[in-house]
């Protein structure tokens, strides 16, 4: 019987999804070696939008990350968009708004070094992911 497992886990600043399958049927605690294991990067440093992506909340991307002076967030078509930046106890600490452009930069070297969220709307959801401000 074909079994999968799936894990997330982080090193460094990137979160990776990872996907194990075992078709011989034997339980992953029992130590068996898995047929094929998968490992991907969550995040895109490089900020690439996949193509065929325009109504994907996971083709927002952001980067660079971690981040010294500016943060740049990417969407996959043009439009008009929000993003906000909280600190790490939930305070609003930035907010800007973007017309009819796919990208917004924001400055955040005034930020201290520490942990953040962002959170935008794109596709009727809103996304929260977390950055760290480095000097």
């Amino acid at each position: 019987m074909k079994k999968t497992l799936r894990a997330v886990f982080v090193i460094g600043f990137t979160l990776f999804s990872l996907a194990a399958v075992n078709v011989s049927g034997n339980n992953f605690e029992d130590g068996c070696a898995t047929n094929a294991a998968k490992a991907s990067a969550i995040d895109n440093p490089q900020g690439d939008i996949p193509q065929n992506a325009e109504n994907d909340i996971n083709s927002v991307v952001f980067y660079p990350n971690p981040v010294k002076n500016f943060l740049t967030v990417r969407f996959p078509k043009k439009g008009n968009f929000s993003v906000t930046i909280y600190n790490i106890i939930g305070d609003k600490v930035l907010t800007k708004t973007s017309m009819d452009d796919n990208e917004i930069h924001l400055d955040v070297s005034e930020l201290q070094n520490g942990l953040y969220f962002i959170s935008y709307e794109f596709g009727g959801k809103i996304l929260t992911k977390r950055f760290s401000k480095i000097s």
